[in-house]
């Protein structure tokens, strides 16, 4: 009888967990399948709890609560801790949370300000000064899309406010089994990606009477997405908060396991300070140039790219466009072609041959722009001993060291907070290292797979 009832909540257990998409019974290990319920259970107890921004006396905010799922090894219940913090966090100060319930925890903020990115550690006080840590293995957050957090007004706020349940991955919620499970979900769902190109017959503006799905295929865009989500910061161990990180060489794995879990929530409504966007983390801001008012990426490639009857058929909207996967990932295909459009025709060439080293110009380009990507074609032309017919990734990372192209004045740098942690000080100016990090992340993809033996790094610093 007694195994039967316990057959039957199990059962019970299992539909309640799949109805979000994470169907942890499917998983192969007991550890895995233990991991995943621990997880489902933590996240379907936080979708109870009721979270409150604070005000001010004019009705401003100025705090945010979020709340804390802890799961102590073993079979202990799990604990919820609410949490306030600011509404606003500056970007380049730790943030110090006040506890409001579960005053025998303490808290400490590892990094991130928002929903996809905040990351505390927690400590269980057990007496005589002493403490033990705690996993988190879920948390739940006031989510404020992107286009509304400007306004500091509560009743503004609260019309727009949508509570989310969810958590970066952690070394307490990874296993190899979300990473694999990921890994394949995405290699699915880019698949669907190129299936569409083909059936609208999207043409490509890089090699003119070829499509997009004939020149391209879609482990580039699961190698993009990852370089895009796999931060710098924990990837390398770079400073933060002033304080030394442990380099995280698993972080591209993370990135998987974190889609595994989260489904098309992950990632969806991620924006970085810079306003980039989604899986693929499009930017829309527009600013004038010489030639004039350059809209913004995504306007410029949704008005680009076109099918093969010559209509546009990305989302004309930015936030609803870079929020679904599949139009975000096509309007990503649409970007990169144009990037390498616009490059001199010999790196065209070169992609055919070896599209690892030939779209790593155009992976610049969709990171930083096509000035740099020129610049580091140039760079590239010049040294010696280099050829296209060798493996060029040495030379490639040769160019984005701190000697590269890419300072920053006093003045470029203040309007970029985003990416203060991959500014480096130098002289009068910034240097800005990010796209350093993030070619060597595009070929450390290729070579080592997610999160292999790491590969040497440049001194992007």
């Amino acid at each position: 009888m007694r195994s039967s009832l316990l057959i039957a909540l199990w059962a019970i257990a299992q539909a309640a967990f799949a109805q979000d998409g994470v169907e942890c019974h499917r998983l192969v290990s007991i550890e895995a399948r233990e991991l995943c319920q621990k997880i489902e259970h933590s996240k379907a107890t936080l979708a109870s709890v009721k979270l409150s921004l604070i005000s001010d006396k004019r009705g401003a905010v100025i705090e945010r609560e979020a709340a804390l799922a802890l799961c102590p090894e073993g079979d202990g219940p799990v604990r919820i801790i609410k949490i306030r913090i600011p509404f606003r966090p500056k970007p380049d100060q730790e943030i110090i949370p006040t506890i409001v319930g579960g005053k025998e925890y303490r808290l400490r903020h590892v990094r991130g300000q928002y929903m996809y990115k905040l990351q505390f550690r927690a400590f269980h006080d057990i007496g005589e000064g002493k403490s033990e840590e705690v996993p988190i293995c879920s948390s739940k957050h006031i989510f404020i899309p992107p286009q509304y957090r400007r306004s500091s007004e509560l009743a503004s706020l609260e019309r727009h406010r949508v509570d989310k349940v969810y958590l970066t991955m952690t070394k307490d919620t990874y296993h190899e089994e979300f990473f694999a499970r990921g890994l394949e979900t995405m290699r699915t769902q880019m698949a669907q990606v190129f299936t569409k190109l083909s059936n609208d017959r999207v043409p490509s503006l890089a090699f003119p009477g070829r499509s997009l799905a004939e020149i391209y295929f879609p482990e580039q865009l699961v190698k993009l997405f990852v370089i895009e989500q796999a931060d710098p910061l924990r990837r390398y161990g770079l400073p933060l908060y002033g304080k030394p990180q442990r380099p995280e060489p698993e972080i591209m794995r993370y990135v998987f396991a974190e889609l595994f879990l989260y489904g098309d929530d992950a990632f969806r409504y991620l924006c970085s300070g810079s306003l980039a966007c989604g899986r693929f983390q499009f930017t829309n801001n527009p600013v004038w140039t010489k030639k004039g008012l350059y809209e913004g990426t995504y306007t410029t490639v949704r008005r680009s790219c076109k099918d093969g009857d010559g209509k546009q058929f990305l989302n004309e909207d930015f936030w609803e466009g870079t929020a679904d996967w599949k139009n975000s990932a096509m309007a990503a295909v649409c970007l990169y072609d144009a990037e390498l459009a616009a490059l001199p025709p010999d790196v065209r060439g070169w992609y055919l041959r070896d599209p690892e080293g030939g779209l790593a110009l155009a992976v610049i380009a969709y990171n930083t722009g096509g000035g740099p990507a020129r610049q580091a074609y140039e760079k590239l032309s010049k040294l010696s001993g280099w050829s296209q017919e060798e493996a060029p990734i040495r030379s490639i990372l040769q160019i984005f060291n701190v000697n590269g192209a890419f300072e920053l004045t006093q003045e470029t740098f203040e309007r970029l907070p985003g990416k203060i942690f991959l500014m480096i000080k130098h002289g009068k100016s910034f240097m800005n290292s990010e796209p350093c990090y993030y070619i060597h992340k595009w070929f450390e993809s290729w070579k080592y797979g997610f999160g292999g033996d790491p590969a040497h790094v440049p001194d992007c610093r």
